[in-house]
């Protein structure tokens, strides 16, 4: 992957799904790419497209692609590219109920939290925004079926 190999902080180990980072300052990195990176999608092969600087990807093509090659693309994109990426088609369309399923679970466990007195936490005082902490295993106690349905979706 041509763009992998080219970045002097990134470097990815052949036959490998985890990527190793060198000297990773994201402070600065980020500071520095968020004006000036223009995403192109060469260095994207798997992306079928790059729109407002974001890689697009369909689902079918990552899953039928090399799953090392990849797990490294993304991981390359989140960490030296735009930082984001959007995969389309991600949960069929005739599955998107888990969906509403999971957005219901999460907002009966934000719910009971505000009811129990919940206090903010180091990243933002009490009310100023809504954050579940342990999230999955929340999820899986309030609608253990939705959980299990959300998450048994390969590509995800």
């Amino acid at each position: 992957m041509e763009g992998l190999e080219k970045s002097s902080r990134f470097k990815t180990l052949r036959n490998s799904s985890r990527p190793v980072s060198h000297t990773c300052t994201l402070s600065d990195d980020r500071a520095e790419l968020a004006g000036s990176q223009k995403t192109d999608n060469s260095t994207y092969p798997l992306s079928s497209s790059v729109s407002a600087n974001v890689p697009i990807y369909d689902t079918l093509t990552l899953m039928s692609s090399d799953r090392n090659e990849a797990m490294n693309e993304l991981h390359f994109c989140l960490l030296s590219g735009p930082g984001v990426f959007v995969v389309r088609n991600l949960i069929p369309s005739a599955e998107h109920d888990v969906i509403d399923r999971a957005e219901a679970a999460f907002a009966q466990i934000i719910e009971k939290e505000k009811e129990t007195g919940k206090k903010g936490d180091h990243f933002a005082p009490a009310g100023a925004n809504d954050r579940i902490w342990n999230s999955f295993q929340k999820f899986a106690q309030v609608d253990p079926e939705g959980f299990v349905r959300y998450f048994a979706n390969e590509a995800m």
